[in-house]
This record gives structure tokens, C-alpha cells and sequence, in this order.
């Protein structure tokens, strides 16, 4: 982009993926950018071809950002691996370092390159290096919301942190103190779930489980977490719940006995995206873990009974079938596995998949994607009947009403969209389109099919009444 005239002088898309974060060199001619596919590369702005590869591609690294020390002799990157690599561009080696890091979203260098300050999810969000050694010096008061998305240095003495809502801190990094914070924190919630009673259950950023009575919208249980909430899931009848956290999955075999007595998903991985009970109740789908794998629990054991892993091409969500007999897993390239044989289905989406559901009959699934699109498929085959691109932004929620008539879809531009469905479900029409402030995550339809709940990430749930 031609700054002065504000207009696009060139542009080109590489095969595998777009870029998370970009660095100039000082010559303004050639460009490091850190790709979705793992790959960290040296771009020549003259011909628009790699000229470098730093670190070979692979999905499950997927690179969040890349700099430049400020004498450019050295390239430092980090993303979802949680290691800080350190590119010597003289010798040619790459160190690492892991110590207490977790996703890794941004990296900055002190202003004479001796050090670099790594921001992160975790308890402890920024970690202070010495870049010669990577020997950590210094880590930073936690942030509210457990996840730093921006860093820099003021001076040599003071730098600053934001984290993903809104809260900034300046603190001291030769003693790690914080010295102020500016903002303040806003509770995302980011799981929910609808009871006959209606009661609904949500969780998100500020580390807490809350049951709501949806009558009075006042608070009946809260439970403190230690990590912020990704996914809450009910079984049928509502007899057990799931969640998953930041740092785990927990399991309550009943749920009325919410929120005592929780047990831990054993080996569950780290930040699980999807958790689907099965109708009968017995079993449990989990995928999307930074580990990449999908596992099958028994909600009576809570033991492992299923497990497979996709480390180049992670599992990112799973749902069962209606009757229970089957199951659909979509990865983080697009495509979509069938079963306990993992059968490859047809139309790959070409997309990360964000959520799989079935329509209640069975018949026909709905699949979305982080690029906003959302395909109707045939159940047994995968086969894509139609195609919807309406929404600008990635898809949070989606799912069908009870009755099958309806189905919901949530983007992160705050629309949310109601469909019509055809009888199995091979067929969708726009029938409403509400637009709510802020990011909208995950929905939930009422069993009357006429109340859908939304979850939004200003710490505020919807409660939508559909004519």
C-alpha cells in the first residue's frame, strides 16, 4: 500500500494460507511474514516470490508473529506452539525457548536488542528475555482476562502490555512491578447452554461458571475457575455437564449437584474447542485441543475409549450424529472425516471449520468456516448442497432448532442470522437478521424453538424472542 496516495500497489495471496503479522526490513524492499501454515518467510516486494524459508510449514505451529531486532541481525517469532525461536541470520541457527511460555501474540524488542518481551495466554501474560541467552529475566503481573495481545517498550526501564479487552499496564522490567493500569477488564463469555427450566449456564474471560435463572436474571450458582472458559456442553435430559478451560476439560455426572463435586477430564489437552455428548448420554466427543487430537470419553468412566491425532492437520471441532451411530470431525485445513474409520468426505471447505451440526433429522449437516461461510451437506457422503457466503467475518455459532424448522448462525461482526430450513434440512433461506453491539460468539436455541441465547463478547448474553 502506497501510504501517501493511500491506494494498493500490489497484491498477491500465498497458496497455503494467509499471513498473521508482517515485519519490514529498513530497506523497505523485501518483507518477513508469519504464515497460518506454520512457515516464517523472507518476501522480495519487487517479484512477489518467497525468497526465504525460515522454518518449514507445519499446521499445528501456525506462526502469530515476527520481528526484527533492531540492527536486523536477527528475526524472532512465536505463535500457537508456545516456543520463542530466535533466527541468527549471520550463522544461520535457530535457538528455542519454552520455559513457562503458552500461545504466544506478540513479541517486542528493547530499544538496544539485548532483550525481548513475549506476551501470552497464562497465568503470567509477559515474559522478559535476554535475547543472547534466552534466559528469562522477568515475568509481569497477570492480566484480568488472562491473555496479552500487545507489547512495547516505553524506555529501557518501562514498558506496557494490552490485553485482549482492553486493559493496558505499565510496568518496571528490572523488578517486574506494575506500575499502573489503565481500562478496565469486560468479561467475555464464551460457552452457553439452554435447560427445560429455563436456566442456562455460560462462562468466559473473568474465570467463571455461572448458572443464570433466565425468569429473574439473577445469579443461582458461580463457581471461580483458575482459567478462562472455552466450551460449556449439557448432556441430553441435562443429566451431565462438560466444559473445557484454558487449561483443561471438567465433568459433573450430575449435573444438579452444580457446582460441587467436578471431576477432571483426564488427558483432555490444553483448550479444548469442541465438546459434543452423544443422545444417549454415554459417551463424549472432544476435539480441538492444542495437541490436535479428537478423543471419544465414557461419561461413566471418564476414560479414554477413542483417541486420534492430526498433528500437521488438527482436529478444531467434532459433533454426532442425531441417533448417536456416527460422527463428523473437521481440521484446521478444511477437511472433513467421517467415523471411527476417519473416512475422508467429499467438498473440503478449504477453510479452517469453526462448528459442525446435524440437523435434528439426521439426513444433512451444516458446516462453518473461519472465512464466513457456511455449507449444507449430505450426511453419509459430505457432499456440499449449498453454499452460504453472507456473513463477513469468521462463524462462532451455529445450530438448528429443536424442531428443525430453524437455524441460528453468529459471526464475530455481531450478526446474527436465522435461516429456514426445509424439512431435512438440505436447504436454508435468510428469514432474520439481528445485529447486536460487539463480537457475538456461541448460541443456543430454547426447546420451545421460539427463544434463542446468545453470547456476545462484552460480557452480555441476549436472551432473542423469534416471531
Amino acid at each position: 500500500i502506497d501510504v501517501a496516495q493511500g491506494r494498493s500497489i500490489k497484491q498477491w495471496e500465498h497458496p497455503t494460507g494467509g499471513a498473521h503479522d508482517l515485519a519490514f526490513f529498513s530497506t523497505g524492499k523485501r518483507v518477513l511474514a508469519a504464515h497460518a501454515d506454520g512457515g516464517v518467510r523472507i518476501w522480495d516486494l519487487e517479484t512477489s516470490k518467497a525468497e526465504k524459508t525460515l522454518t518449514e510449514p507445519t499446521a499445528r505451529r501456525n506462526v502469530r508473529v515476527v520481528v526484527l531486532t533492531p540492527d536486523e541481525s536477527k528475526v524472532i517469532w512465536g505463535g500457537d506452539e508456545s516456543w520463542l525461536y530466535v533466527h541468527d541470520r549471520k550463522t544461520g541457527k535457530t535457538r528455542s525457548v519454552s520455559s513457562e511460555l503458552n500461545q504466544i501474540y506478540t513479541i517486542s524488542c528493547s530499544p538496544d536488542g539485548k532483550q525481548v518481551l513475549v506476551g501470552c495466554r497464562g497465568r503470567f501474560n509477559s515474559f522478559l528475555f535476554e535475547l543472547s541467552s534466552l534466559r528469562l529475566l522477568k515475568k509481569s503481573p497477570p492480566h484480568p482476562t488472562n491473555m496479552v495481545s500487545a507489547t512495547a517498550y516505553l524506555n529501557e526501564k518501562i514498558a506496557i502490555s494490552g490485553d485482549h479487552w482492553g486493559t493496558m499496564m505499565l510496568w518496571d522490567v528490572q523488578t517486574g512491578k506494575r506500575l499502573e493500569t489503565v481500562g478496565h477488564q469486560v468479561s467475555l463469555i464464551s460457552g452457553l447452554l439452554f435447560d427445560q427450566d429455563r436456566k442456562a449456564l455460560t462462562g468466559g474471560w473473568d474465570l467463571q461458571l455461572i448458572q443464570w435463572d433466565l425468569e429473574t436474571g439473577t445469579v443461582q450458582h458461580s463457581l471461580p475457575l483458575a482459567n478462562p472458559i472455552r466450551r460449556v456442553s449439557v448432556s441430553p435430559g441435562n443429566r451431565q455437564i462438560a466444559i473445557s478451560d484454558e487449561g483443561t476439560g471438567w465433568f459433573w455426572t450430575d449435573a444438579r449437584i452444580f457446582p460441587e463435586k467436578r471431576k477432571q477430564l483426564t488427558d483432555a489437552g490444553i483448550a479444548l474447542r469442541s465438546l459434543d455428548f452423544s443422545p444417549s448420554g454415554e459417551t463424549l466427543l472432544a476435539s480441538g485441543n492444542r495437541e490436535g487430537r479428537l478423543q471419544i470419553y465414557s461419561t461413566k468412566t471418564l476414560r479414554i475409549l477413542r483417541s486420534f491425532s492430526r498433528k500437521d492437520d488438527p482436529f478444531q471441532t467434532s459433533a454426532f450424529s442425531p441417533d448417536g451411530s456416527d460422527f463428523v470431525a473437521g481440521t484446521f485445513t478444511g477437511k472433513l472425516l467421517q467415523g471411527r474409520e476417519m473416512k475422508a468426505l467429499s467438498d473440503p471447505q478449504r477453510t479452517s471449520i469453526s462448528r459442525i451440526v446435524f440437523h435434528p433429522r439426521g439426513r444433512f449437516f451444516a458446516s462453518s468456516g473461519e472465512n464466513g461461510s457456511i455449507w449444507m451437506r449430505e450426511a453419509e457422503t459430505g457432499k456440499a448442497v449449498q453454499k452460504e457466503t453472507s456473513h463477513r467475518g469468521r462463524v462462532d455459532g451455529l445450530c438448528f432448532s429443536p424442531d428443525g424448522r430453524l437455524m441460528a448462525s453468529s459471526c464475530i461482526n455481531g450478526e446474527v442470522r436465522i435461516w429456514q430450513c426445509s424439512h431435512y434440512g438440505s436447504e436454508i433461506k435468510l428469514r432474520t437478521l439481528f445485529r447486536l453491539p460487539g463480537k457475538v460468539g456461541d448460541l443456543c436455541f430454547a426447546l420451545d424453538s421460539r427463544h434463542l441465547l446468545t453470547t456476545n463478547h462484552n460480557g452480555t448474553a441476549y436472551l432473542l424472542r423469534l416471531k
